[in-house]
């Protein structure tokens, strides 16, 4: 997995990219979006586009970063994921948790209206 931060004035958008399945990847990336909700930031769009495949600690993840985000009276939308991700996201029950959505920018109006 890898994954880039987009911080922007309304919103941080989170790119990830390969094959989301934890690992060591998952402590720093986890104290970004901790120290993001630190300086204030709290809305939080993560973009699937790049991801080629999600296991359940990748499912853990978008949870985890859900939870923290949520607790700091945030919002996090989910988007651009692929057919295959939409399956597994499904499965797990997901949309029950956090919406899911095609575009960035779809994912940006809907966490920066909340």
């Amino acid at each position: 997995m890898t994954y880039h931060f987009d911080p922007q004035d309304t919103h941080v958008v989170i790119r990830l990219a390969g094959d989301v399945m934890g690992g060591p990847d998952f402590e720093p990336f986890l104290q970004r979006v901790e120290g993001l909700l630190a300086r204030g930031h709290r809305s939080f769009v993560l973009d699937l586009s790049g991801a080629r495949w999600i296991n359940s600690t990748g499912l853990g993840i978008l949870v985890t970063v859900f939870r923290r985000v949520q607790d700091a009276h945030g919002a996090l939308a989910v988007c651009g994921a692929n057919k295959r991700i939409r399956g597994i996201y499904y499965v797990a029950q997901l949309e029950k948790v956090f919406r899911a959505y095609d575009t960035v920018g779809e994912g940006v109006a809907a966490v920066t209206a909340a």
